[in-house]
């Protein structure tokens, strides 16, 4: 499960378009070892922070992006 954590540093930014798509930072996809396809799960912490992770995977919680 989720272990809290303090942000590191900013991954990227992205804009939601026309139908909520969105894009995905390269950062970002390479730090959860995105493909095409794959299926992203979000969680909302009880302090309100968004935790983002791929369907099935682990959490990242290295600080060594």
């Amino acid at each position: 499960m989720y272990k809290p954590c303090r942000a590191v540093r900013q991954l990227g930014t992205s804009r939601i378009w026309g139908r909520g798509y969105t894009t995905v930072p390269v950062v970002v996809r390479k730090v959860l070892s995105l493909s095409n396809g794959d299926v992203l799960e979000w969680y909302m912490t009880e302090d309100g922070e968004i935790i983002v992770k791929k369907s099935g995977g682990s959490y990242v919680y290295s600080q060594g992006y």
